[in-house]
């Protein structure tokens, strides 16, 4: 045991007045993906029927561990308590600090230990995971703790969480008039930054924002301030500085002004209209208006919140069966069972605290399936009428018996299991308990090319009106340069019209080399990161748009935010195929992609005619610096083909929800015309 660690760890505790924070483990994706505001849950511990005769000494000391590897460790020492008088009852209020990530697997060690200054005996442990505190937040976690060596009991621990109040976002518009063309020119653009004036009178940057074409009337975009860093005292003041650029990009002054807090929430009035004045100049002359289009306090709900007031996640997945002619399963690599194990065991082990039915919707498509062995692109994976899977150990079993059972085919379609699933879904959330709200993510595990791009378009745009997620996992070493740039569209994707309504989909991929070269345990953290980050936050704007509050919101008189003025909209990420640089100085580009300007989305299929699938007005926000960038009209992803034939319908009403085998119109199992008028569906029951 590490006494400088532990004594160390007192003093600073001693030092400060809040409780611990413990330190994040070393992530791999950049934080610039994660979305929505961050969670942090005080931990609260009480121990009960301490054993006091055990030990020697007269006083013990809890000592907290976080896992870096898993659930059997390695362990981390990250915080421990003062010195605590031996006696049967302690309550210990905030003991730490640690903040919620869904995406990691936060297994806490407890020991409870023998101290004298010189050594520390580990009378006994138990382990507890943040799941399962956030889960059961309306009463404690109960855990014995137990002496490793002889299994004698050492203490009840009642641990319990509570989430700390977060800063409350601001809602800010602005619009400015008559900017004098003088200073800004005719062609030029203009733009303005946010700066918060210290008590040293020096200026911290809080927004950038987008550059707009000058004119009588310029109206930028609504943008989020922190409440506590406009509004932490009474006179707090920010500063609005207005910038021109000219045609030769040479950025200048237009004026500044400065205002407050306590200003801005009036909204629209002549209290706020103010003139912009360049403080440089000698000549004090106004260069045109600033006013105030609306400011207001909102409120933002997030993951924590909805699964802390009861809300349950449910994990489905669909397995790909297909097979290409010239696949062959190469010697030394992981082969697909290995990697289907390794997707459903790592996914379901994240969901299992926040899913208490144990029960995992499980799916396969592109196979011929028993008794008649006719194409289907979406069947139960026991081969029955219930999709259901008891545990990850019945997803496995289901998964091999289809494995044996089944003829693969040559092709794959994602659109059936993806418009399943989310009628699933839907039915419900609607069917539930208006208490708490269901939500589901949907893994796709696949091998590679989408036969059906365009109608999986489609199946997402329709998703996106559902309350689920769509998680692409590629395995092997198949083509995923489609599943990548649909990972990475977001809200922008789009056909014939028909937008998303939200981000839905997200792509995550297993690579043999990586897992070799960093281990299991290591790339287990790794893919989950990848895979879930943007779960939680998908979930919370699903759940606002739709007006769902958490049960301890309702009520509220606070204006509940809605989703299309996201507070804390991430910039997505390409994968592979390109970059964000978040530090150019240039506002009104967003990346380099493989050093081609286009984004161009290049379908695997021979048949690459499609649409226009990102709309070039769709722009991506961020309430923090850098800038505000927007997506140019090389970023879109193009579709040539006809325009004029009409929208596919939805779905049918799938009834009671049973599993459907769907057999397409044509040979080659694609869809002909309308993705649902023109196919046949069949339902095989023993």
């Amino acid at each position: 045991m590490n006494m400088a660690r532990i004594r160390h760890i007192m003093e600073m505790r001693r030092a400060s007045k809040a409780p611990p924070l413990l330190p994040k483990l070393k992530r791999s994706v950049d934080e610039r993906r994660q979305g929505g505001p961050r969670d942090f849950l005080d931990i609260h511990l009480r121990i009960r029927d301490l054993q006091v005769n055990m030990g020697t000494s007269e006083s013990v000391v809890c000592i907290f561990y976080e896992a870096e590897g898993g659930a059997q460790g390695p362990w981390k020492m990250c915080t421990a308590t003062d010195v605590l008088a031996k006696v049967r009852s302690h309550d210990l209020l905030n003991a730490f600090c640690v903040e919620y990530e869904f995406d990691q697997f936060q297994q806490i060690k407890l020991e409870i230990c023998d101290w004298t200054e010189e050594t520390v005996v580990v009378l006994g442990y138990t382990t507890f995971t943040v799941a399962e505190l956030v889960t059961s937040a309306k009463e404690p976690v109960t855990r014995k703790v137990i002496n490793e060596e002889t299994g004698e009991f050492v203490a009840h621990a009642l641990i319990s969480c509570a989430p700390r109040v977060r800063q409350t976002p601001v809602l800010v518009q602005f619009m400015a008039r008559n900017i004098s063309k003088k200073v800004a020119g005719e062609s030029g653009t203009i733009m303005f930054q946010v700066y918060r004036i210290e008590n040293n009178d020096d200026r911290t940057l809080l927004y950038r924002s987008e550059n707009s074409k000058n004119g009588a009337k310029v109206l930028w975009r609504h943008f989020t301030l922190q409440h506590g860093d406009i509004a932490d005292t009474v006179d707090r003041q920010i500063e609005i500085v207005c910038y021109c650029r000219d045609e030769k990009g040479k950025r200048s002054v237009i004026g500044q002004f400065q205002t407050e807090y306590s200003a801005l929430i009036n909204g629209s009035s002549i209290q706020n209209l103010y003139h912009l004045i360049n403080g440089l100049k000698s000549n004090k002359k106004s260069c045109g208006t600033f006013e105030i289009v609306r400011c207001t306090d909102v409120t933002v709900h997030t993951f924590l919140d909805y699964v802390i007031s009861g809300a349950n996640v449910h994990l489905a997945f669909a397995i790909d069966f297909s097979c290409s002619e010239n696949e062959t399963e190469q010697p030394g690599i992981r082969n697909f069972y290995e990697d289907v194990e390794f997707v459903v065991r790592t996914l379901a082990q994240q969901f299992q605290e926040y899913d208490p039915s144990n029960q995992f919707a499980a799916f396969g498509f592109g196979a011929k399936i028993p008794p008649l062995y006719r194409e289907s692109q979406e069947f139960c994976l026991s081969l029955d009428t219930d999709p259901n899977c008891r545990g990850t150990d019945g997803i496995m079993t289901a998964f091999t018996t289809a494995l044996s059972s089944v003829k693969p085919i040559s092709n794959a379609h994602f659109a059936h299991v993806i418009y399943y699933v989310s009628k699933l879904a839907q039915h419900s959330h609607s069917r539930g308990n208006s208490g708490r709200p269901q939500y589901y993510v949907l893994t796709i595990i696949t091998k590679g090319c989408i036969k059906d791009l365009k109608e999986t378009i489609q199946a997402i745009i329709f998703a996106s009106r559902a309350p689920i997620s769509v998680l692409f996992v590629g395995v092997g070493n198949g083509p995923f340069s489609d599943l990548e740039r649909l990972g990475s569209a977001g809200s922008r994707l789009a056909f014939q019209g028909r937008k998303a309504e939200r981000d839905v989909v997200q792509f995550a991929a297993i690579n043999a080399q990586t897992i070799s070269d960093v281990g299991i345990a290591e790339f287990k953290s790794v893919f989950r990161e990848q895979a879930l980050a943007q779960i939680p936050w998908q979930m919370a704007t699903w759940m606002m748009k739709n007006g769902v509050a958490p049960n301890s919101a309702k009520g509220s008189t606070t204006v509940m935010y809605h989703p299309s003025t996201a507070p804390t909209q991430r910039r997505r990420l390409q994968h592979r195929s390109g970059s964000v640089d978040t530090n150019s100085e240039n506002e009104d580009s967003y990346g380099s992609f493989g050093g081609n300007s286009e984004f161009d989305f290049r379908p695997c299929s021979a048949n690459s005619d499609i649409q226009r699938i990102i709309n070039d007005s769709e722009t991506l926000s961020i309430s923090s610096c850098p800038t505000t960038k927007r997506m140019p009209s090389s970023g879109s992803l193009y579709e040539e083909g006809d325009r004029r034939r009409s929208q596919p319908n939805v779905p049918p009403s799938l009834g009671g929800l049973r599993s459907f085998s769907i057999q397409a119109s044509s040979s080659s199992g694609s869809f002909v015309g309308s993705a649902f008028r023109q196919r046949r569906s069949r339902m095989f029951v023993d």
